[in-house]
């Protein structure tokens, strides 16, 4: 294990929300709950909600935003712009909505925490499950934006780079050991709405 890595403190994550096979919310379950592994702790199918945000350059939709992870899931791959999980407001007692989960990633992961700019506006796009994988079954809300930059990432993103759209796809499909299952999903998904 890299050195800077084993000193890191583990991250602690606020409880998350769990959700229904219709996305209902029903209550808070911790992250690991809602990432379970199997012949593990976790048997059951928690299913949890996501946001996932794409950012293009301009609204030609040309050239897409993407991070590049770093001392966190997926670290050392090609991820969508921004994006995390709907927590369980413990305080207020309700879940987080895909809109405020959205631009509470958009802002500590594109922005340190220091004010998403006025012309960077989201939009729905709709959402989709994800259950590429056994161990995580997330319902995940996608929303795009248009914005050149600047960005200002904050320590979970070693790098962003906008990158043709849709031919990073083919790239993704050629190497997919650079990308999250993730990203694939995603520009997958906002490719089929774009062509219509």
């Amino acid at each position: 294990m890299l050195q800077w890595m084993a000193d890191k403190p583990k991250k602690v994550y606020p409880p998350i929300v769990r959700i229904d096979r219709e996305g209902v919310p029903i209550g808070p379950i911790t992250f690991k709950e809602g990432h379970r592994r199997m012949g593990g702790e976790y048997e059951q199918e928690l299913f949890h909600s996501t946001t996932n945000l794409l950012i293009y350059d301009t609204p030609l939709m040309e050239r897409v935003l993407l991070q590049l992870r770093q001392g966190v899931v997926g670290s050392g791959k090609w991820d969508a712009s921004a994006g995390g999980h709907l927590d369980w407001l413990v305080e207020e007692n309700r879940p987080m909505t895909p809109e405020e989960c959205a631009q509470r990633e958009l802002n500590e992961e594109l922005f340190s925490e220091k004010g998403i700019p006025d012309e960077l506006r989201l939009q729905a796009c709709g959402s989709m499950w994800k259950r590429h994988d056994p161990n995580n079954q997330e319902l995940t809300y996608l929303f795009r934006g248009i914005y050149p930059g600047p960005f200002n990432p904050n320590d979970e993103v070693a790098d962003v780079q906008f990158v043709p759209f849709p031919g990073v796809l083919k790239d993704i499909y050629a190497n997919p050991q650079n990308y999250t299952n993730n990203i694939r999903l995603c520009l997958e998904r906002d490719w089929a709405r774009v062509r219509k």
